[in-house]
């Protein structure tokens, strides 16, 4: 069995007039693949929970893409196109998964979707 991780958090202010940027994510953290396990795996975050919880299932965690940005304005429409098509870059390159772990924010807006959270989380399943 295989198991895909995806995280794409970010607490939107949406009362700030500047948008969060792509930047922004390259500047807190944007990682793909085995340099997930690599950097999140020891530490205290959901990442490293799902890689454990899987280890001691039997489960093969395939780690696919983990995205944050410190709580800032809406994601701008580009840099928020940008994170979709890197993760389903991901999704798509994995091959056969027989399912997904996710860590979302929650309260992530982005210039074109108030519910940011829902869009990305719907991708990967389609």
């Amino acid at each position: 069995m295989r198991v895909g991780i995806l995280c794409l958090m970010q607490e939107s202010n949406t009362f700030l007039n500047q948008p969060t940027e792509f930047h922004h994510f390259e500047d807190d953290l944007l990682l793909t693949g085995e340099s997930i396990r690599k950097q999140m795996g020891n530490t205290h975050h959901e990442v490293a929970g799902f890689l454990e919880g899987l280890e001691l299932a039997g489960v093969e965690a395939v780690p696919l893409f983990a995205a944050r940005a410190i709580p800032y304005g809406t994601i701008q429409k580009e840099a928020f196109n940008r994170l979709l098509k890197m993760m389903m870059e991901q999704v798509e390159a994995a091959g056969p998964l027989d399912g997904f772990l996710v860590a979302p924010h929650g309260a992530t807006v982005s210039e074109l979707h108030p519910d940011a959270d829902g869009v990305w989380l719907k991708e990967p399943r389609q």
